[in-house]
């Protein structure tokens, strides 16, 4: 009963995540992203098998409360083939939503679409990641 309902909370998610309903934030978990509500908080997480210690593909959704109690939740592997799949693409549709992914590539096929040079000559300092890089201050 527990995985049923999980699952069908996951494909609701999904569903809404499909069409860009959701708004999904990232946590200070590696590749786990979670989504407020006003008395609950969900989160999606999955790994390959090089972070795993049985060496599997995982998947988890967890359900708190709001007192950040955890109400419900089911890790599963790729074993489980209809659940994972399930939280699967629920965790790569809220990633696509957090990193912008379907906004970023269509910036890029605009940009390749007009004439001429694409691309900045001189990289954001931000972009470059060397802190030693950065320009004199004005004072």
């Amino acid at each position: 009963m527990k995985d049923n309902n999980l699952l069908k909370l996951a494909q609701m998610l999904l569903d809404k995540s499909q069409k860009k309903e959701i708004i999904w934030h990232k946590t200070s978990r590696e590749g786990e992203y979670k989504l407020e509500f006003k008395k609950a908080l969900i989160t999606i997480d999955s790994w390959g098998p090089e972070n795993d210690v049985d060496g599997e593909n995982k998947a988890e959704i967890a359900v708190y409360n709001e007192t950040g109690d955890l109400v419900d939740g089911l890790e599963t592997s790729d074993d489980s083939k209809e659940i994972y799949e399930v939280l699967d693409s629920l965790h790569k549709a809220a990633r696509r939503i957090v990193y912008k992914a379907d906004e970023t590539f269509e910036s890029i096929y605009s940009e390749l679409k007009k004439d001429g040079k694409v691309g900045i000559e001189k990289p954001s300092i931000m972009r470059d990641g060397d802190i030693n890089n950065l320009p004199d201050l004005p004072f």
